[in-house]
């Protein structure tokens, strides 16, 4: 009889209890919150077996219930699977225990502000405008000091995100800073992607041309279609942006370096989404779906928040959308889409989010250190040695990683969320221990994002079984 080398029949396996699980067309379909292992399903055809699985049968005596050696090898390589997915146990439970990936490779994110001017006046904007700008010479600088330290942190990737302000108005600097981290790349050996998170409306031929020569792709942050988009993102003299934002979409789609619409969701437009998300999905473009957040208690901010029962419901209708037409898009929410805010599909984690650390953190144009983009306090400057451990005392960064707590502690999703956006508590003066305020939202619409991923799994015969 075929047997898996790690399994002994006289183990008595049982489920694990903050397991996911649920039944899609002919599949189980189980995920384990807490581990970095994904989704497995299973054939319904088990069921029968697997409902017996009880912690006091052992392996040998559910063998009894298949009615031929090929089910009893088919029913050993199952289990086998679900062990390895940490779904059952063989021993002990692995309830509430975070197991994260193995040699997983750090990336070092880091935004970096060219400019603190926009043509923009978004109604949530965090960014402080005045005449600061980024100039090459200080850029080379910080460039090579996140290289620096991202060789001394074993970092495998850095991850240079221009923002603004509005970064195209200094795409001269951006160009010469892009050649300069390029020629650097013999010398520390870390590869460098580098993303501009945009308006969009400045993206011209000539613009969208020299940026694809210089391997840049583009983020847009765009809101709606049509007047949807003018209600919250406008130009300084107050008028609507869609139509020049169209414009340069369609320029960066042309050109081939679209990567993403970054959509912030709010009271103006939360009722809307769908055009926009099929505008994107249409496209092969991208998605984050961000919430509207209060920092520093702004009452402007506070005042764009959506209702979390619209944000339900219009979530639902965007994935109900998705789920049609997974199986032409192989469309994957827990992939390199963010479809849920800042709710992790991909990998479990302590906190809700890497900022402050080396992995996550905002350069000023001064070369001073955010732990956040969105904070408008420096943790530290950029030229103090050993930048990254003075990063690391900011006060929402707790070094034990131990933020999760009280509110959370019981919750099947706590490695998932985080607890929310540290940022807009420790902005806002809300405990960190508190939950978030989406977090109704995020409890509701989890169920149908795997119900995304189980769907593109089956269409694309990505079986575990």
């Amino acid at each position: 009889m075929y047997k898996p080398t790690n399994i002994t029949l006289l183990k008595k396996p049982f489920f694990n209890k903050k397991i996911y699980h649920n039944r899609l067309f002919s599949y189980l379909v189980y995920f384990n919150p807490s581990s970095y292992k994904g989704m497995i399903l299973i054939h319904k055809a088990y069921k029968k077996i697997l409902i017996k699985i009880d912690g006091k049968k052992t392996i040998e005596e559910l063998l009894k219930y298949c009615s031929d050696q090929t089910e009893r090898n088919n029913l050993l390589t199952t289990l086998n699977k679900l062990n390895n997915y940490h779904i059952i146990s063989f021993e002990k439970p692995i309830d509430g225990k975070l197991i994260q990936k193995p040699g997983l490779k750090k990336i070092m994110d880091v935004w970096i502000d060219v400019t603190n001017q926009c043509n923009f006046r978004c109604r949530y904007c965090f960014t402080n405008k005045n005449q600061k700008h980024l100039t090459i010479k200080e850029g080379k600088k910080i460039i090579y000091q996140l290289l620096t330290e991202a060789k001394k942190n074993n970092c495998k990737l850095l991850l240079i995100k221009f923002s603004g302000g509005e970064p195209l108005l200094e795409l001269e600097t951006i160009i010469a800073l892009k050649k300069y981290a390029t020629n650097l790349l013999h010398i520390f050996n870390i590869p460098i992607q580098v993303v501009l998170i945009t308006n969009g409306s400045l993206l011209t031929d000539k613009t969208v041309s020299l940026l694809k020569d210089n391997g840049i792709v583009v983020n847009v942050s765009i809101d709606g279609v049509g007047e949807i988009q003018n209600k919250t993102r406008i130009f300084r003299n107050g008028s609507g942006t869609y139509s020049y934002v169209e414009r340069g979409i369609e320029i960066a789609k042309k050109y081939g370096i679209l990567s993403h619409f970054v959509i912030t969701v709010n009271k103006y437009n939360v009722k809307n989404l769908l055009p926009l998300v099929k505008k994107a999905i249409n496209s092969n473009i991208l998605l984050n779906i961000d919430f509207c957040k209060v920092y520093y208690s702004s009452h402007t901010q506070l005042n764009l928040k959506a209702n979390n029962n619209d944000i339900i419901s219009s979530l639902k209708k965007v994935y109900n959308y998705i789920y049609k037409i997974a199986q032409e898009k192989r469309f994957s929410p827990l992939k390199r889409h963010g479809l849920l805010d800042i709710f992790s599909l991909d990998m479990p984690k302590k906190k809700a989010c890497a900022a402050g650390t080396e992995e996550y953190f905002a350069v000023s144009c001064d070369g001073s250190v955010r732990a956040c983009p969105v904070l408008q306090v420096k943790s530290c400057s950029i030229y103090e040695k050993d930048f990254i451990n003075k990063l690391k005392k900011t006060t929402f960064v707790n070094p034990t990683g131990k933020i999760i707590k009280s509110e959370c502690n019981k919750c099947l999703w706590k490695y998932r969320c985080g607890g929310g956006c540290p940022s807009e508590k420790y902005t806002s003066r809300i405990p960190l221990s508190h939950r978030s305020s989406y977090c109704e939202v995020y409890q509701s619409l989890i169920k149908h994002l795997l119900r995304l991923e189980a769907k593109r799994m089956i269409f694309n015969s990505v079986f575990n079984s």
